[in-house]
């Protein structure tokens, strides 16, 4: 069976975090609050850990 997604805003972009009762609000405050998109955070992610340990895509889902 499939997971349910929830959809957060952060400004113009969207966060979408597996729903475990509530949406990744705290994600999403930290994002809005540094004014990065899911895919900053991604590059900046592999930036420190290296290419390719986290997809751009992936903090979308968290």
């Amino acid at each position: 069976m499939g997971q349910v997604l929830d959809m957060e805003s952060v400004g113009d972009r969207e966060v979408m975090g597996v729903r475990s009762g509530k949406p990744n609000t705290v994600l999403v405050a930290c994002l809005d609050e540094l004014g990065w998109s899911p895919k900053v955070l991604a590059r900046k992610l592999n930036r420190v850990f290296g290419v390719g340990t986290v997809a751009e895509s992936a903090p979308y889902h968290w």
